[in-house]
């Protein structure tokens, strides 16, 4: 298996967000996320944002340097 690309930190709404969602969704978003950027669709909506769409979730996350953050988790 390879080294992830970036290091990821959630916030607490996002893990907020996150920790709300059916046990099936949390696990296929959270494994999403760590493959970022292989896997959902990823829409850039800034320099260094994005939204990570996996089936109705979506994800905002902000790049900075190796650091993915993890700022909200909503359907959408």
């Amino acid at each position: 298996m390879t080294e992830p690309l970036f290091r990821v930190e959630w916030s607490d709404p996002a893990l907020d967000d996150w920790r709300s969602l059916p046990l099936d969704d949390a696990a296929r978003i959270a494994g999403a996320v760590a493959r970022f950027p292989h896997e959902g669709i990823v829409i850039a909506t800034g320099p260094t944002e994005y939204v990570l769409s996996i089936g109705v979730d979506a994800v905002l996350l902000v790049l900075d340097r190796d650091t993915l953050h993890v700022d909200r988790v909503r359907r959408a």
